[in-house]
C-alpha cells in the first residue's frame, strides 16, 4: 500500500467525520453465539489491534463460510496499516455502507463454482477500493 493510498484512506475518513474514538463498521464473521454487534465476545479478540478476520475469497475460490454480521468498531490511536487495506472492504464508515457491501459480498459467496467465484470477489474489491488506489497506477493500466 502506498502513501498516496493511505492518504486517499484518511481523506475519505475526514470526509466522513472519523476521527480516533470514532465508530466505524466492520464485516465479521460470527465466531460464537456470543458474538454480536461488537467485538467484546469475538474468538479473536485481543489477537491484533486491527482484525482483518472476514471478507475474502482466496485463490482457490475458497471462503470462510460463517455467519457474517456487521459490528462496530472504534478507531483507535493505535491503528495499523491493516485498516487503510481493508477500507471499504472490510471496514466502513457507515453502517449504509457495510450493508450494502455485505450484501454484494453474500451474493459473491453464494457463486457455487470457485473459479467464477474468486474472479467475482477479484473484481468486487478491486472496484470497492478504486477510488483509494494511486492515480500514477490506474494510468499506468496497473487496474
Amino acid at each position: 500500500m502506498t502513501l498516496s493510498e493511505i492518504k486517499s484512506v484518511l481523506e475519505d475518513m475526514q470526509a466522513n467525520n472519523i476521527d480516533t474514538g470514532s465508530t466505524i463498521y466492520k464485516i465479521c464473521p460470527k465466531c460464537n453465539p456470543n458474538h454480536n454487534g461488537t467485538c467484546e465476545h469475538c474468538a479473536w479478540r485481543g489477537t491484533m489491534n486491527v482484525c482483518d478476520v472476514g471478507v475474502h475469497v482466496w485463490s482457490d475460490g475458497s471462503y470462510n463460510e460463517k455467519e457474517l454480521q456487521i459490528v462496530e468498531r472504534k478507531i483507535g490511536n493505535r491503528t495499523d496499516f491493516t485498516l487503510f487495506e481493508l477500507w471499504n472492504v472490510q471496514y466502513f464508515p457507515t453502517k449504509e455502507a457495510a450493508e450494502k457491501a455485505l450484501k454484494e459480498y453474500d451474493e459473491i459467496r453464494n457463486i457455487s463454482v470457485r473459479y467464477f467465484r474468486k474472479l467475482k470477489y477479484d473484481l468486487w474489491e478491486a472496484n470497492q477500493r478504486e477510488k483509494f488506489v494511486h492515480s500514477k497506477e490506474k494510468d499506468n493500466g496497473l487496474l
